[in-house]
């Protein structure tokens, strides 16, 4: 059943080669304002890891709509799959998410194509970074989040739970030296059943998610993520 493949989907949040000129990032300032991407243009690519750190392929983002804050505003993302070789993983290979968050309820999340879902649907960074904090200290506390995710007629919503901060690290990847709060917290999805994830992210401010590690409940490694460059395109 499809439902059952999309148990393990993440929150609709994280967040490409149209000939345009590519800058690199650590040449152009970008906003830093909060522990996300919130400048346009600006395209992240990260490593898709199985349980012993072996490279299964890549996944890129890029910021391509930002409205507003954290708060109320409207947030888009362009998001391409490729396989270990580089080449694409879907014949059609983009696929398009917009959140519309509010301090009226919960982030509406949207994405269209429930079979790109399907093959996608642990191949992308998860967490609500609507509800991340500017500052950050540890030891902190997070509030709970939910996030309503809509895929084409396909309703389901991800609660994120037990949220704490559990220290500061610099964090160097391909991609470069980065400041990083690192926050532990637990995922689940609730469509027809329910399913578990406990994540572990290195965030940094202006970027997001820099290496986030995934495990069952039980707590036992399934996978990772890190990122291996980031360019203003």
């Amino acid at each position: 059943m499809k439902h059952n493949f999309l148990l393990t989907f993440l929150s609709a949040w994280f967040l490409l080669f149209s000939g345009t000129a590519v800058i690199p990032a650590s040449a152009q300032e970008y906003i830093k304002e909060n522990y996300c991407n919130q400048t346009v243009g600006l395209e992240l690519r990260y490593s898709n890891l199985d349980k012993n750190g072996k490279l299964e392929g890549y996944f890129t983002q890029k910021m391509a709509l930002c409205k507003g804050t954290l708060q109320n505003g409207h947030f888009s993302y362009d998001q391409y799959f490729y396989k270990k070789d580089g080449s694409p993983l879907l014949k059609d290979n983009y696929v398009r998410m917009d959140a519309v968050m509010t301090d009226k309820g919960p982030t509406e999340s949207t994405m269209n194509g429930m079979s790109k879902v399907m093959k996608t649907q642990n191949l992308m960074t998860k967490g609500d970074v609507s509800t991340i904090p500017p500052v950050l200290k540890t030891g902190m506390q997070l509030p709970d989040s939910e996030v309503k995710l809509h895929i084409d007629s396909f309703n389901c919503s991800l609660y994120t739970s037990d949220r704490k901060v559990e220290g500061s690290a610099q964090l160097t990847t391909p991609a470069g030296t980065f400041d990083c709060f690192i926050i532990t917290e637990t995922q689940k999805m609730k469509t027809l059943g329910t399913q578990t994830e406990k994540l572990k992210t290195w965030y940094a401010k202006g970027i997001g998610v820099v290496r986030q590690e995934f495990r069952n409940k039980k707590g036992e490694p399934v996978r990772a993520m890190e990122l291996v460059s980031l360019s203003v395109k």
